[in-house]
């Protein structure tokens, strides 16, 4: 999936979701909760997988 096709499935701009992944802006609990639904894993496991990311 590309970074145009997630920001379309979320309902953000290509420009919102690079601020998120780069830490310049937080992301909003609806739009964590939109991603997660998204790949159908819980949030909680998301959230997890992110921290991870940032180790």
């Amino acid at each position: 999936m590309t970074r145009q096709q997630l920001a379309e499935q979320i309902g953000l701009s290509v420009d919102a979701l690079r601020k998120i992944e780069a830490g310049v802006n937080g992301a909003k609990i609806d739009t964590l909760i939109s991603i997660a639904e998204l790949f159908h894993i819980s949030l909680r496991v998301y959230l997890h997988l992110c921290k991870n990311r940032k180790n």
